[in-house]
């Protein structure tokens, strides 16, 4: 007899030493309920706390490089937009040149008008026009032409400093797109995440929890006592009980899934009433060897999982030898009923 879900033995990290054993035997144990604490959970809990607190100061890292970042990029907008304003001082600049051309070709043609006014003979007549005045006109067309040249120097140096102003513009811009995408690199936010998963996954595995709920049956190791490959201690579920049958390979047609079982042994006070739900497909040498020194130690057989009535005494005779009486002339097989821990038909 051994419980649905068979003995489970619990063991630690080999190696590790036992810290804490919080159940005692006989106890009965929820699942995900701990069990044992080992000693390496201090040191795992302490790095666990570094992943954590370097994560965290990654991002805050990764919060203040953002917030440069977007000051950057701001910088840089702002001096395009600074650029931009260059073009209208170009274009004013061209206007005043345009105003100056046409103050230059009036003053020329005035110029002209003095001059044939003056005339070209050898000896002009001064009294309509003076040199003076003639001076003067000439004067002015030469200032009109000078700031004319100068307005055109101003013209090309704001153009050049326009263009340079530009480019360094968009440079900046450039740079400051490139320091936020470089931020996930400087960070490396994901790798500490990694971390931080793996030193959790370490301390889980300094406390041992049960992996379902029932009883536990034995304790192998005490307090302090450093662990090896041999079990912790071992717990079973014995809600539901089962019987592992031996049947003999001439007999195992005539066993079906739905069948009736009697399961007697000297250790019961009263038989036990039971239902087969399985009966394996493979031939094996048997390994329940009988109490009678007369008996064959060798034989062929097949293995048949019944599944008992709720039983107060079963739970207290785990690995029990009984005897299995199966009726099999109880008519047609029926359904499987799921046991749990129980196998699938076909498979051993």
């Amino acid at each position: 007899m051994e419980p649905a879900g068979s003995v489970l033995e619990i063991g630690g990290q080999a190696g590790d030493r036992l810290e804490e054993l919080k159940v005692q035997l006989g106890d009965e144990v929820a699942k995900g309920q701990e069990l044992a604490v080992l000693a390496s959970h201090a040191l795992r809990e302490a790095e666990l706390k570094l992943a954590e607190e370097q994560l965290a100061e990654a991002h805050r890292r990764a919060k203040v490089e953002e917030k440069h970042a977007a000051t950057l990029l701001r910088e840089a907008d702002l001096a395009i937009e600074a650029v931009e304003l260059q073009q209208l001082d170009i274009a004013s600049q061209q206007s005043k040149i345009e105003l100056v051309q046409a103050n230059v070709k009036v003053a020329q043609a005035d110029l002209a008008r003095l001059q044939g006014l003056r005339g070209d003979s050898p000896e002009p007549d001064r009294s309509i026009v003076s040199d003076q005045q003639l001076e003067q006109q000439a004067l002015v067309v030469q200032q009109a032409e000078a700031e004319l040249a100068a307005a055109r120097s101003l013209l090309k140096k704001l153009q050049e400093s326009f263009a340079l102003a530009k480019a360094q513009a968009e440079a900046q811009l450039e740079t400051a797109r490139a320091n936020r995408e470089r931020i996930p690199t400087l960070v490396q936010a994901s790798s500490l995440e990694k971390s931080v998963e793996l030193a959790r996954v370490r301390l889980a595995t300094t406390v041992i929890k049960a992996p379902s709920g029932g009883w536990i049956l034995a304790i192998f190791a005490r307090e302090g006592e450093t662990l090896a490959t041999q079990p912790m201690l071992q717990m079973a579920d014995t809600e539901t009980m089962v019987v592992v049958a031996e049947v003999y390979e001439d007999q195992a047609l005539r066993i079906k899934a739905g069948q009736p079982a009697t399961i007697s042994s000297t250790a019961l006070p009263q038989p036990l009433k039971g239902e087969v739900v399985h009966v394996g497909t493979m031939i094996a040498r048997n390994l329940v060897v009988s109490l009678d020194p007369t008996a064959s130690a060798d034989k062929r057989v097949v293995e048949a999982r019944i599944a008992l009535e709720p039983n107060p005494y079963a739970a207290q005779l785990i690995n029990l030898q009984v005897t299995a009486e199966i009726d099999t002339a109880a008519g047609q097989q029926r359904p499987r009923r799921d046991v749990a821990g129980g196998q699938p038909p076909g498979t051993r």
